[in-house]
């Protein structure tokens, strides 16, 4: 809104009343000159007081420590960033003659390159390489919040002080870390949030898991969720791209052409097409004159999610799954006696081989193992070696660390522990394992609880990350060095997967337009098999090894975030770049 002077105002109200009392006098000095100045004024003085006063509420106008100053108002404040969390590994030469300490607080670093300077981690726990021992993996954090410290596989090598230690590396990306929440993004949270954590929303239980500093993403999974994608008219039954569900909602569908635009046109289910319930539901076109061939429909409908704990069709639908990407590593001494429950195949059962994965390999168990369920999860970090009386066991030859795989997973209620490989110790043997877990879930779950919508079932997970390694073919421009090259596509690619949200699609296309945009790039190509035949496309990463690649664009899950793992470049020039 502009602010009018009172001469604007003035010489307005003067031009009409020249209209209608054109023989009055208004020269200056008169009475009735005097009037209307003093009107003008007045008039002139209020258009200021409003313009102030929405400037001044105005959240779009606000920047730095005046739109901290509102916000402040109620009871918002600017998110200051958080560290990035993950996991180091110390090796010795060979297996340990003596035991070997790692107190909380060791600093660790990753060297600088072309595209950051020199970034620092610290240890959170203390830890120790037993006799016979050869390493020892601990949870570490960046010292400084934000992206800088979402460093990917194999970066943190650096060793401060002399522990005795040969090496440290970190097998698996370092993730979580975040900046300074920008003034476009507080404003964003603010309107999206102010007055409406009404119990029972996702709003509200977004606003409780972000009470711990270290969330900072979240994704609120309730009973129905939507998913939205485009299908083309092709005289068959079209099928859903939909890979997150385990049901699919009755009547929870919308198909609609040119979505959001002035030409924007809704069909009716049973006129123009029908939508099944299957697992995908499949669209069939009725009307084919209103829906000819080549359409390119905008195509809605309802959910459960894969990561949910709902089950509609047994009547379940009170459940609220709250993913949550913080860590607070604990270390926990658990004194209990050795398990002789066997792995098994039923139907049903809680230690059935398909609920568990080895953390390790992602392989599934075997049948007939004995199983060590442990009682504080999610686990972080297990040790390599367990002492049973005088035996001394080694984790990957003689017992295996396993994750729950089931809809609890990531939570305090998930089913985890280890599978013994080899011969268990005795059954009914009194042992203290220690280890360490993710106490987050553990906490939120205890603040859930009580101020919880009555009849609701909340439950809070962590996120699981997908490591993703990147096999991309450029061709620099003339001038640029391939080492500072690569670092900057390694910086750009791990800020790009770390703006993704929970489900999101990765896309070849923009894996290359990413790429494309750093300085030097020339061209750019996602690698094909007849690159290299092992390192291709995309593919994930479990523990440092590279699986099958993806072979077109894949969709997360929607309790995953992605995070890069590494790139693998091919340089070639003009004439060996290839299509």
């Amino acid at each position: 809104m502009a602010v009018r002077t009172s001469s604007q105002i003035s010489a307005d109200i003067l031009a009409k009343l020249a209209i209608t009392l054109p023989g009055m006098s208004f020269e200056l000095g008169s009475p009735e000159r005097k009037i209307v100045d003093a009107i003008s004024e007045a008039i002139s003085e209020a258009y200021l007081d409003q313009y102030i006063v929405s400037q001044n509420w105005d959240i779009d106008t606000l920047v730095g420590n005046d739109l901290e100053q509102f916000v402040s108002l109620f009871g918002f404040g600017r998110l200051q960033g958080s560290v990035a969390s993950g996991e180091v590994t110390f090796y010795l030469a060979g297996p340990a003659t003596q035991q070997y300490s790692i107190p909380a607080s060791t600093l660790l670093y990753a060297p600088a390159t072309g595209a950051r300077s020199t970034v620092s981690f610290t240890t959170l726990i203390p830890a120790s390489i037993e006799v016979g021992d050869s390493s020892v993996t601990v949870a570490c954090t960046c010292t400084e919040p934000g992206v800088i410290g979402n460093v990917t596989s194999d970066t943190i090598i650096g060793l401060a002080g002399g522990l005795g230690i040969a090496t440290v590396n970190n097998v698996n990306p370092f993730t979580g870390g975040t900046d300074v929440e920008g003034d476009n993004n507080l404003r964003a949270r603010f309107k999206n949030t102010f007055l409406r954590n009404i119990a029972g929303t996702k709003d509200f239980y977004s606003a409780i898991a972000q009470r711990d500093l270290t969330t900072t993403r979240t994704n609120i999974i309730g009973p129905v969720s939507r998913f939205s994608e485009q299908l083309q008219a092709n005289g068959s039954p079209l099928t859903s791209t939909v890979q997150n569900s385990k049901y699919t909602w009755p009547e929870g569908q919308s198909v609609s052409i040119e979505l959001g635009s002035e030409n924007e046109e809704f069909y009716s289910h049973g006129p123009d097409y029908t939508m099944s319930t299957a697992i995908p539901p499949v669209l069939t076109i009725v009307n084919t004159v209103a829906i000819p061939n080549g359409t390119v429909l905008d195509v809605e409908h309802e959910y459960v999610s894969l990561a949910s704990r709902n089950d509609p069709a047994n009547g379940i639908s009170n459940k609220v799954d709250v993913i949550v990407n913080g860590v607070d590593p604990v270390e926990v001494n658990e004194v209990t006696v050795i398990s002789s429950t066997v792995l098994n195949t039923t139907g049903g059962s809680p230690y059935n081989i398909n609920n568990f994965r080895r953390v390790t390999t992602e392989a599934l168990p075997t049948t007939g193992n004995r199983v060590q369920i442990l009682g504080s999860n999610p686990i972080i970090s297990f040790p390599n070696t367990i002492t049973v009386g005088v035996t001394t066991y080694t984790k990957g030859t003689n017992y295996m660390l396993l994750r729950g795989t089931t809809s609890l997973r990531g939570s305090e209620r998930e089913v985890a522990g280890i599978e013994w490989i080899t011969t268990a110790p005795t059954a009914a043997t009194p042992h203290t394992f220690t280890y360490t877990y993710n106490r987050l879930p553990q906490t939120l779950n205890a603040i859930l609880r009580e101020e919880k919508q009555l009849g609701t079932d909340p439950l809070v997970h962590t996120t699981r990350y997908r490591y993703l390694k990147i096999n991309i073919v450029i061709v620099i421009e003339k001038g640029y060095g391939t080492t500072l090259v690569t670092s900057l596509i390694e910086q750009r690619l791990a800020e790009w997967l770390n703006g993704f949200s929970f489900g999101a699609y990765i896309q070849f296309s923009d894996i290359e337009n990413e790429v494309h945009s750093v300085s030097g790039v020339d061209q750019v190509r996602i690698a094909q098999s007849t690159d290299d035949a092992t390192h291709y496309k995309v593919q994930p990463v479990v523990n440092g090894v590279a699986g099958s690649a993806y072979t077109t664009n894949f969709q997360l899950f929607d309790d995953e975030l992605p995070s890069l793992a590494s790139v693998t470049i091919y340089r070639r020039a003009g004439n060996s770049f290839g299509s």
